[in-house]
C-alpha cells in the first residue's frame, strides 16, 4: 500500500447485504475501519456520532426524498469528510462533483478503481508529535 491509511474510519451506506460484505472485507484487508449503514437515518446517526475519513453511500437508497436530496443530508452531516457515491444508478460524475460530492463510481466496478478513488480522497487523521 502505497499510502498510509491506519485509522481512516470509513462508513459505508449500502442497503445491499451481499455488496456491504463484499466491500467490508475488501477495505479492511487494505487497511481501512469500516463502518456500515445500510440507510440514509442510520448514516445520519453514525455521523452524528462519529468522525469519518470519507463517507461511502449507494445513490439509491429507498429513502422519502429524491436521491440526492437524501445524499445531500449525508454529504452535509459529514463535513469536513468527503463523500463518495457508488451507485447501479445511471448518474453523470460530473454532476455529482457540482453537487459537492468527491467522486461517483458506476457499479459494477473493479476494486482497484474504487480504491484508487478512495486513497485520492481520505482524510487521514494527523498524527502528533509527542514532546
Amino acid at each position: 500500500m502505497g499510502r498510509e491509511v491506519a485509522g481512516a474510519k470509513l462508513l459505508l451506506v449500502e442497503n445491499e447485504p451481499d455488496l456491504q460484505e463484499v466491500m467490508v472485507e475488501l477495505l479492511e484487508a487494505d487497511g481501512f475501519v469500516a463502518v456500515t449503514t445500510d440507510s440514509v437515518p442510520a448514516a445520519l446517526r453514525a455521523l452524528s456520532e462519529s468522525r469519518f475519513s470519507l463517507v461511502l453511500t449507494d445513490f439509491q437508497l429507498g429513502g422519502d426524498q429524491a436521491p440526492w436530496q437524501e445524499l445531500q443530508r449525508i454529504r452535509e452531516a459529514a463535513q469536513p469528510a468527503p463523500v463518495g457515491i457508488v451507485t447501479g444508478a445511471a448518474i453523470d460524475p460530473a454532476e455529482a462533483q457540482r453537487r459537492g460530492f468527491a467522486f461517483a463510481i458506476q457499479k459494477p466496478f473493479e476494486w482497484e478503481v474504487l480504491l484508487a478513488r478512495v486513497l485520492e480522497h481520505v482524510q487521514v487523521p494527523k498524527k502528533h508529535p509527542v514532546g
